[in-house]
């Protein structure tokens, strides 16, 4: 069960502006690890406090932890704190010009990572660190590009529809979306390669962004390319961005560890909640290709070129379109690929 991080910060911020003399540090309930969110009452900046359990702090080099602008890291050491005595903690503050909204969501991340994924608690905390570098860094708001936005969308519709099609399976497919991580494929189960394209309207091209995108290798059984025809509407009709996600979340929400895995994998993207409630998109159609040695493609650069992307017109590749059941079917009882 996920704890609601922001409500936790709401409760304590609500309670210290109707009694300034109420307590600025409140433990959560769990049972898992000493965890305490708090409020500076000078700054009203947010803090984190966790435990040291065993050797963590030893094993936790500080100096070798990314520094994000806006975040304070530090031990903190307590004579009492709930039922810690004399022990040092580890805390994470929120800095001026730091924004609150980016600063509950990272502590939220972080305290799923610690507690419900399979990580030690350095590793977990160097992951979040490492993931949050660039919503800390960034500034004036920077959006995913509009390119960005529809691949994102197309990856996430794909893991959508196979949660449809194999309702009584666990969302492991999740755990095989390599996108987000640089893979050159968006999907790859067992020894199968599936990359997912989104195209506009009436245009029935697709951009390849390398030549290792559709090269089949060895140890590469089989290649699909997805497509799902998009169009962008001014009404509410389909979803936009931040409404599929918030949708596929509540889908997951009996799943956590898989559901933090989600959120990682978001912010791997760069994507920042609430940011996309527009436009609409509606998925008008979408099919699949089976990519062999003939698909026209471009696996090979001629010496002196260093890199390619090009665009491929679908109309000239109908003799490789598959129904898109069947790919989805290659993928029942997906796995964990590692």
């Amino acid at each position: 069960m996920k704890i609601d991080i922001k409500e936790k910060y709401n409760d304590l911020i609500n309670a210290e502006r109707k009694d300034s003399n109420s307590s600025h540090v409140k433990m959560l309930n769990i049972s898992e690890r000493y965890i305490f969110i708090g409020i500076d009452l000078e700054t009203q900046h947010l803090n984190l406090i966790l435990e040291f359990r065993g050797g963590e702090a030893e094993e936790l080099k500080f100096e070798t932890l990314p520094k994000l602008r806006g975040l304070r890291i530090g031990k903190e050491y307590f004579n009492s704190l709930g039922p810690i005595e004399k022990e040092y903690t580890l805390m994470f503050s929120q800095e001026k010009d730091q924004d609150q909204e980016i600063f509950i969501s990272f502590v939220q991340n972080l305290v799923d990572n610690i507690l419900l994924m399979e990580l030690s608690f350095s590793q977990a905390i160097h992951s979040v660190l490492e993931r949050w570098r660039y919503f800390f860094g960034k500034r004036n708001d920077k959006k995913l590009t509009p390119q960005q936005q529809q691949g994102l969308f197309g990856e996430l519709y794909f893991i959508t529809k196979w949660m449809d099609k194999f309702k009584d399976s666990p969302p492991i497919l999740i755990h095989n979306w390599k996108g987000p991580n640089g893979y050159r494929f968006d999907f790859l189960q067992k020894n199968i390669g599936i990359e997912v394209k989104t195209t506009v309207l009436q245009t029935n091209t697709v951009a390849i962004s390398n030549e290792s995108q559709l090269k089949v290798t060895k140890g590469l059984e089989s290649l699909f390319l997805m497509i799902f025809n998009l169009s962008q509407l001014d009404s509410d009709d389909g979803d936009t961005l931040d409404s599929l996600i918030n949708k596929l979340k509540l889908r997951l929400s009996q799943y956590p560890e898989t559901l933090t895995l989600l959120e990682n994998k978001l912010l791997d993207a760069r994507y920042e909640a609430g940011m996309y409630s527009y436009p609409n998109y509606f998925v008008n159609s979408g099919e699949g290709y089976r990519i062999d040695s003939s698909f026209p493609k471009i696996t090979e650069l001629e010496k002196g070129i260093v890199s390619i992307k090009y665009t491929i017109d679908l109309n000239y590749c109908t003799s490789y379109r598959i129904d898109s059941n069947d790919v989805f079917n290659l993928l029942e009882g997906v796995y964990y690929d590692e």
